[in-house]
């Protein structure tokens, strides 16, 4: 079975803390990692959500 990622919405060139959180939250998403509050994980508001947008976006696809 073949994962399929969703697209990163985010420029690595332009935003790349952004594209690198999503992508982690993309990946972290088919783990069993137990990845704890993302608000631990960066100090960034931004960056967190990205990363749990990446998550859900991965989750759903």
């Amino acid at each position: 079975m073949s994962e399929v990622q969703p697209d990163n919405p985010y420029d690595e060139d332009d935003e790349p803390e952004l594209y690198t959180a999503w992508t982690e939250g993309a990946e972290a998403a088919h783990t069993d990692e137990d990845i704890g509050p993302v608000e631990d994980l960066y100090d960034d508001p931004d960056v967190a959500y990205a990363f749990l947008k990446g998550y859900t976006e991965a989750s759903r696809a």
